[in-house]
């Protein structure tokens, strides 16, 4: 998509225009979560900044939610690159 965008494609100018934009969508990431956080500063309550395992229980929703998460943040930056791979 973005080669066919460039009125004269190279890969350099792809690799830029891909940088920016991940930089971008980093800082975008960033302001949501230190804006959510710093909205709240001392009532963030504990169960959000630090979740202790629940007494008794191996908590495996709480796992797969954190890697539900890790891979979503992953995938997007990833799939943003795919059209420079033509």
């Amino acid at each position: 998509m973005i080669k066919k965008e460039l009125a004269e494609p190279s890969k350099e100018k792809m690799q830029t225009i891909l940088a920016k934009g991940i930089f971008v969508e980093t800082i975008l990431y960033l302001m949501i979560a230190f804006s959510g956080y710093f909205s709240m500063l001392n009532e963030t309550p504990p169960l959000i900044i630090v979740r202790p395992k629940l007494a008794n229980s191996k908590d495996y929703l709480m796992l797969i939610g954190r890697f539900g998460v890790i891979i979503k943040v992953v995938t997007s930056l990833t799939l943003a690159s795919a059209p420079c791979r033509e």
